[in-house]
This record gives C-alpha cells, sequence and structure tokens, in this order.
C-alpha cells in the first residue's frame, strides 16, 4: 500500500502532517519533546495495530507514514 493510499483511507493523517509541518523551524530538543509526546501517539491511533480501519493496522503502514513524518522534521 502506498503513502497516497494509506492517506486517502485515514484522513485525519493530513491534519497531523500538517501540526507536524509547522513544528520544523522549533529547536531540535522541542520537536522531539513533540514527536513522542503529541506526534506519535496520534499517529499509533491512526495507522499500525492501534488503526480503526483494518487496512491500516500493519506494521508496514505505520512505519510509511512515520518515516514520512519524520523526514518531515528533520
Amino acid at each position: 500500500m502506498t503513502l497516497q493510499e494509506i492517506y486517502e483511507i485515514e484522513r485525519a493523517l493530513k491534519e497531523l502532517e500538517q501540526e507536524v509541518r509547522e513544528s520544523k523551524g522549533k529547536r531540535r530538543s522541542l520537536r522531539d519533546r513533540l514527536w513522542y509526546q503529541r506526534f506519535k501517539p496520534q499517529l499509533s491511533k491512526l495507522v499500525g495495530f492501534g488503526a480503526k480501519d483494518p487496512r491500516l493496522a500493519s506494521c508496514e503502514a505505520y512505519d510509511a507514514v512515520c518515516d514520512h513524518l519524520i523526514d518531515l522534521l528533520e
């Protein structure tokens, strides 16, 4: 499943991505804190084993989105 297909299934990921993008200019320590305290818990509810949609309940879906969002923070 592609990242685009995942985003089409779970539209809340676009909002999460926007939040991640908005944190890009912040200090690294703050971005790390935001990732672990805010973004990652949200992500875990949308894709991976915590996903409501069974099509997204996989390690592959979680890893794809996780890698993408982390790349945005760099």
